[in-house]
């Protein structure tokens, strides 16, 4: 059944009605639809996160960054954008929501040069994301609050 729609590459399990000529007396292996998993029996095939032994370090640090640095500049830019600074001083506002664009746009440059290097950017990857959707939503919403 699964060996048939996987092609050639594929080999059925061991049935047990077959002789050790033709197969090993090995555990029979299922499917690959998962190419590193933990098998039944305890095999491990390929190598995970989740495998015994392997450990992943987390960088609090960034996690923390990433949660907090683009909330903060949403609150400070909605503010700004919403209040007196904006009635008081239209032009600096929209000169800092545009500081906010070169800071995402220098942000991603740097997500760029370090995936260049073989590295792994995720973290500035999301950061981007985070503090762009932050500068815009902080702009478009706190122009609406000051106007309506």
């Amino acid at each position: 059944a699964w060996h048939r729609a996987l092609g050639a590459a594929a080999s059925p399990p061991f049935t047990g009605s077959e002789t050790s000529k033709n197969r090993s007396c090995a555990p029979a292996r299922g499917p690959p639809l998962l190419d590193r998993a933990m098998l039944p029996g305890g095999e491990l095939k390929g190598s995970t996160m989740f495998a015994p032994g392997k450990k992943r370090r987390i960088n609090l640090v960034a996690i923390a960054m990433n949660v907090f640095v683009p909330w903060l500049v949403f609150c400070v830019m909605y503010a700004m954008v919403s209040f007196s600074f904006h009635y008081q001083h239209p032009t600096w506002t929209w000169v800092l929501v545009v500081v906010g664009y070169i800071g995402v746009a220098i942000l991603a440059v740097v997500t760029w040069r370090t995936k260049l290097r073989d590295r792994d950017p995720t973290w500035y990857g999301y950061a981007v994301l985070a503090l762009f959707f932050a500068v815009t939503f902080s702009f478009i919403f706190g122009d609406m609050n000051f106007w309506y």
